[in-house]
């Protein structure tokens, strides 16, 4: 591995060659891709894939490579990483799956790229959040727009009080993003958890509710 750290290509490849094992770890429970990754050496890590480096191998910290590059920002390393078939619905420590990962740190690109990959839109993370809820709850715009156009369920709602994006967009006052999400499915009739409807939650923002009640009840919303 030493010859990794000193970015030695040539005699990375000779250890390759001599059927040196491509998947041994160091004390983290790093292979050797992943430290490439870390240096983000690029062609190594190309060349280690090419002889047999595991994808999908899981650190001490059960971080998969594709978890470290999305963590990281690396998206070309990502790409890479899943063109060779690294599992884009991995999970970290935290129960984040990779999809969750890239919409927390606003990854729109890798965002994209994973649903065209296969990631499951609709895994939750710990709280039971969803990436469309993620989105909405700090105002991803670019995000948001894509989780919709790729299908995202509109009204699935979140593990701890059951709301759903519409319910947290009644509440905040956002009125536009309430039209946005009414004209692309969503439920104005839906309850949580405790019984409360999207009415419920509109009332609850003094300031913008004479605006909000009204367009919701126009289309069919009910307080119960």
């Amino acid at each position: 591995m030493y010859s990794i750290f000193y970015k030695q290509q040539h005699i990375i490849k000779c250890l390759l060659e001599a059927k040196a094992n491509v998947n041994c770890i160091d004390n983290h429970g790093n292979t050797a891709l992943i430290i490439a990754l870390k240096n983000k050496l690029y062609e190594i890590m190309k060349m280690l894939i090419q002889y047999g480096a595991n994808i999908n191998h899981t650190n001490f910290y059960e971080d998969t490579p594709l978890i470290i590059s999305i963590k990281k920002k690396y998206n070309k390393i990502a790409m890479l990483l899943v063109d060779n078939g690294a599992d884009v619905n991995a999970k970290d420590s935290h129960g984040d799956t990779i999809l969750i990962l890239a919409t927390k740190s606003e990854n729109k690109d890798m965002v994209e790229y994973l649903l065209d990959h296969g990631a499951n839109i609709n895994d939750k993370d710990i709280n039971g959040n969803t990436p469309l809820f993620i989105a909405y709850y700090n105002c991803m715009i670019d995000i948001i727009s894509i989780l919709i156009k790729k299908k995202a369920n509109i009204n699935e709602k979140n593990n701890t009080l059951g709301i759903t994006v519409l319910m947290l967009a009644s509440q905040n006052g956002f009125l536009l993003n309430v039209k946005y999400l009414i004209e692309n499915g969503a439920n104005v009739n839906v309850k949580d958890h405790y019984g409360n409807t999207v009415l419920n939650y509109a009332s609850k923002n003094t300031f913008y509710c004479n605006e909000i009640i009204p367009y919701l009840k126009a289309h069919g919303a009910i307080k119960v």
